[in-house]
């Protein structure tokens, strides 16, 4: 018996885990109590993907001799893999308890608390396991891991790199360490420690599909979605990657492939709620809004203390317009994962909206941290408080074009008699803000998008400047409005060079977004904008950027309007020339973009057409006059993704303006 055993031990050494259970269990039917064939059969099984039975083969064995704390170890590893922490845990204490000494049973220790989401005692067996053995690469690697999920991104990357100190080709410290990398928004480099992880482990399934996580928000979206694909090309039932590239292929905009794809995740997974919460996201761009809060509530149900369900409840219910309801999900979201900057965010555009500005500014600083891939630039500079100081304040331009010409509205409440401020705007700006803004130097908004740099005594985003200025209603009402100017003269060549018939008033008109978020839902066809365009008495002028021609020709053979395009004006690249026609016109029909703005920012009348759903922009509150630019009337939808009922009364107000009908009444 004891020669099978040695024989079996030998195999068993080798890796021939088959033929070394063959004779383990032959010495076990010559004695059933043979301490060491029950416990080396047990993990034989274990490392042969069998746990459960490698745990009764234990047991059996630690029945027969209590005090043995290998086969603690083994049966606490078992039990780990088997998801039942709390009963690996217990074992490994025990095993600890009669060798104190062992790194590889702290180590294991912390991954059971680690299970069991106790980070810091996870941290602190780690720790010692370390102690015990300074060398240990993994348990450097599980610090990292804790770390990151403790959300100390830093303190983790710290971590994979004494790992990697210690073991060059540790591909999978590698792979994590993207992962801090990418929680940091230092995507670059994220992906250079993804390619290195692949390098050393060409088939490491999970590098591919992190890889394309860090491309997805370097919107590299091709490569992203090429990165998952190798992922799942590996490993077809890698049901993590299905919804990774899910997720790509709803930001490319294929809808129905991602649907399919957070599909192929659940039936690879049935449990997985992050993919039924996607799947949501997903259904909700379709505007199928029912089946959207239905794959939302299951996420919840399979994990009810799942956060971004709730931030996403929140965003569904923020465009049916229950907007209490959304606040209330998004104050869920961030109880349970306090850290959660993008819930708070998001409860912040509704605050705006509602005109709770202290609160809304308040939160709105969290836009940075709640959107990972833009950080905004880089600074050693401090953050300007709105304390008096003796030097040089900059503002720095942030988002789009349209959002920096609205931000602009809240500089006329700094003091400029004992400032000095400089603003960061896009170079199409300075024209205008030249002529509007003489007491603020300018500076090429390309400078600052990095970083920040300069002999200032202080700077911060211009996005910030409503929070600085602790802005309220009435000091919004304290404004100087309008606070843009056109350039008189450059207006006065436009009329000149354009002649109108005689009666006709001009009406300015956009109908288009370039916004890549929320332009879709913001812009209209201007076939659908034929019921203004049959209006008699009005000459039309195209203030939309792009190529318009065709559309412009079209709309002309549709409805016989008089709609020109103004060859004198690049409506791209020339925002001041923009501005002038806009100042030419007698009244503007837009969407909501920049020529919302531009009008806004001068009092010229104008009737804005507002989505509802995602496409509204918070500093549109719901109110008629816009708070913000009380020269526009605000025109909403009363259904996501209907135009009707705004089309229609901006054609009213259109009409009542012209006087050929009031003419023809």
């Amino acid at each position: 018996m004891q020669q099978t055993f040695q024989k079996a031990l030998a195999l068993h050494q080798r890796g021939e885990l088959l033929r070394a259970q063959t004779l383990y269990e032959e010495v076990l039917r010559q004695d059933p109590r043979h301490f060491d064939s029950l416990h080396l059969l047990g993990l034989t099984h274990v490392q042969m993907g069998d746990p459960g039975q490698g745990v009764d083969y234990i047991r059996r064995a630690l029945a027969v001799k209590a005090d043995f704390p290998e086969a603690y170890y083994n049966l606490g590893n078992a039990l780990l893999s088997l998801q039942r922490p709390d009963e690996a845990l217990a074992n490994l204490d025990r095993a600890i308890q009669l060798n104190p000494k062992d790194p590889q049973y702290h180590f294991e220790r912390g991954n059971a608390l680690k299970d069991l989401q106790r980070l810091d005692e996870a941290l602190a067996s780690f720790a010692f396991a370390i102690c015990l053995f300074p060398g240990y690469a993994e348990a450097h690697n599980n610090t990292g891991i804790v770390l990151k999920e403790a959300e100390r991104f830093e303190e983790a990357l710290h971590s994979y790199d004494q790992a990697i100190r210690l073991r060059p080709g540790y591909a999978e410290a590698h792979g994590n360490r993207g992962n801090a990398l990418k929680e940091l928004g230092r995507l670059n480099e994220a992906v250079a420690s993804y390619d290195h992880a692949i390098r050393l482990k060409p088939d490491y399934a999970e590098a591919y599909s992190n890889r394309g996580n860090a491309l997805t928000q370097l919107k590299r979206l091709d490569d992203a979605l090429a990165s998952h694909d190798r992922a799942l090309a590996l490993r077809p039932a890698y049901a993590e990657a299905c919804n990774n590239r899910a997720n790509v292929l709803k930001e490319l905009g294929r809808l129905e492939e991602a649907l399919a794809s957070y599909d192929r995740a659940i039936a690879l997974k049935p449990d997985y709620a992050e993919a039924y919460s996607n799947r949501g996201n997903a259904l909700k761009e379709m505007k199928r809004v029912d089946e959207a809060m239905a794959s939302h509530a299951k996420a919840l149900s399979l994990q009810p203390d799942y956060a971004e369900a709730y931030n996403n409840i929140g965003n569904l219910l923020k465009d049916i317009g229950q907007v209490d309801e959304a606040i209330a999900h998004y104050e869920e979201a961030a109880r349970l994962r306090p850290s959660f900057a993008m819930a708070r965010y998001n409860k912040s555009l509704l605050a705006l909206q509602r005109h709770s500005f202290r609160e809304g500014f308040d939160l709105y600083r969290l836009r940075w941290e709640a959107d990972r891939s833009d950080t905004g630039p880089q600074s050693t500079i401090p953050q300007w408080d709105g304390s008096p100081l003796p030097g040089e304040v900059l503002l720095w331009a942030e988002q789009g074009i349209g959002d920096e010409v609205f931000f602009a509205s809240m500089l006329s409440l700094l003091d400029l008699d004992t400032m000095k401020f400089a603003l960061s705007a896009d170079k199409r700006l300075h024209p205008i803000y030249r002529r509007s803004l003489p007491g603020i130097r300018l500076v090429d908004s390309t400078s600052t998008r990095t970083s920040i740099s300069g002999d200032y005594a202080a700077q911060a985003a211009i996005g910030d400047l409503g929070h600085i200025l602790q802005l309220d209603a009435e000091r919004i009402a304290r404004r100087r409005y309008p606070y843009l100017f056109a350039d008189a003269a450059r207006t006065a060549q436009l009329r000149a060079a354009n002649d109108v018939p005689e009666g006709n008033i001009i009406c300015g008109l956009s109908w288009k977004s370039g916004n890549k978020k929320a332009g879709g839902d913001r812009s209209i066809g201007l076939s659908n904008l034929a019921p203004l365009l049959a209006l008699p008495g009005i000459t039309f002028v195209n203030l939309q950027y792009g190529d318009v021609a065709a559309d412009v020709k079209a709309a002309r053979a549709q409805s016989k309007a008089d709609l020109r395009i103004i060859e004198d004006v690049d409506v791209f690249g020339d925002i001041d020339g923009v501005l002038a026609l806009i100042d030419l016109c007698d009244v503007v029909v837009t969407i909501d973009n920049l020529t919302a703005h531009l009008a806004g920012a001068i009092g010229k009348h104008a009737a804005v057409l507002v989505p509802t759903g995602g496409g509204q922009h918070w500093y549109w509150g719901g109110e008629s006059r816009s708070l913000w630019y009380p020269s526009l009337q605000l025109l909403y939808q009363q259904a996501i993704g209907d135009w009707a009922h705004p089309i229609r009364e901006a054609s009213q107000l259109l009409g009542r303006a012209s006087p050929a009908q009031d003419a023809s009444t």
